[in-house]
């Protein structure tokens, strides 16, 4: 596994105590940014076989990564695909905001969002999240508190769980920079 890939890995051994789910039965997992692959094989090793993963990342430059070239998308879409091969995991490598319509309504165990840094595709993203996600299931925010130039995730996060809670999601905390939500 790329060195990349296990670095932030252990966000989510913590998951195991946090997330109440049953790993006797299936677990529908959405995972919206992908870079190497690392969360999703954290969540299928820590959650077990009955895993069923779905990402999503287009693996392009976008407005929010200017950074990345074109050779170096390739090169982290080669290394997700070498990372996740063994998984039982289906890629859409298309932007969020194309492939989140068409998803199954109350499908999902577990939807994590830690794509485009964006703003507006923050919001976008969650707010599509809350319809894709079974009764019970978990939304979580990644980097809570990431402020660079004039985006700051923070304040359109506030924003989002202001519009949300309580009447279709339940606030549960922010622990390592990332929200717990889940819908009743």
């Amino acid at each position: 596994m790329h060195e990349q890939t296990i670095q932030y890995t252990h966000h989510y051994r913590n998951w195991c105590d946090i997330l109440q789910l049953d790993k006797t039965k299936t677990i529908q997992y959405l995972k919206i940014g992908s870079l190497h692959g690392g969360s999703v094989c954290a969540f299928h090793t820590n959650f077990g076989p009955n895993v069923i993963s779905e990402t999503i990342d287009p693996f392009n430059v976008c407005d929010n990564y200017q950074d990345y070239n074109e050779n170096e998308n390739n090169e982290n879409y080669e290394i997700f695909k070498y990372n996740t091969k063994s998984l039982n995991n289906t890629h859409y490598k298309i932007p969020s905001f194309r492939i989140l319509p068409t998803l199954q309504n109350n499908y999902y165990d577990v939807i994590y969002i830690d794509g485009n840094h964006n703003l507006c595709n923050i919001l976008e993203e969650a707010i599509y999240s809350v319809r894709k996600l079974k009764s019970k299931g978990y939304l979580i925010l990644d980097d809570y508190d990431w402020n660079v130039g004039i985006k700051n995730t923070k304040s359109t996060m506030k924003a989002f769980i202001h519009a949300f809670c309580p009447s279709k999601l339940t606030f549960l905390f922010i622990y390592d920079n990332q929200v717990f939500l889940q819908k009743p």
